[in-house]
């Protein structure tokens, strides 16, 4: 696959190494592979990545998950004055509510980030497996701190069953060890090792 990708960045075609970089976007980001996938976007000419708004949220996810989050949302407002194709709406428009919703709640604005959650999960296809497990445990992580340990329970357990059916091992222990944490307030002790092991 890189080998590909440089064959084609090296001859100019930017065209289809773009085309590459976006089918394998989603997959890379539950596989955790933000690195490489950075890298990939970053061989590309900027101008080539602001005339995709698929590009340009892989690059703001990336952005996101490295912690640069002023850079994420320069991404972010990219994407939404590109124009994407039909298709591409929903998927789009409910990546960029998640990528708010992840925003919000690293600022503390639990109301906005629970309210951009809603409209990711609106808009994205049932299909958007990874993300959709990434938003329940971020639900889950807002009802936590929210005190509500009967609703982060619950949406944290949906995260877990959701990032282990689709293979998604970093997010599904992240919601096995928030579980954890609530029994451990809950003083239940005992089942919160059980969840740890």
């Amino acid at each position: 696959f890189e080998p590909a990708l440089s064959h084609w960045v090296q001859a100019g075609d930017f065209e289809r190494a773009a085309q590459l970089i976006e089918r394998r976007g989603t997959e890379m980001l539950a596989l955790g592979e933000m690195v490489t996938l950075r890298r990939w976007i970053e061989m590309l000419s900027s101008e080539v990545t602001r005339e995709r708004p698929w590009l340009c949220v892989l690059y703001a996810w990336t952005l996101l998950l490295g912690w640069d989050v002023d850079k994420s949302l320069t991404w972010i407002e990219t994407a939404q004055q590109c124009q994407p194709t039909q298709g591409e709406n929903g998927v789009i428009a409910g990546h960029i509510a998640a990528l708010r919703a992840y925003i919000a709640g690293i600022q503390n604005d639990d109301r906005q980030s629970q309210a951009f959650c809603r409209q990711a999960l609106e808009w994205l296809p049932q299909d958007e497996i990874f993300l959709r497990g990434l938003i329940a445990y971020l639900f889950g992580v807002l009802n936590l701190r929210s005190g509500d340990l009967d609703a982060a329970w619950s949406a944290i357990e949906e995260a877990g069953r959701i990032s282990r059916a689709s293979g998604v091992q970093h997010v599904s222990v992240l919601a096995q060890t928030a579980l954890g944490v609530i029994q451990s307030i809950q003083g239940r002790f005992q089942q919160a090792w059980q969840t740890y092991r």
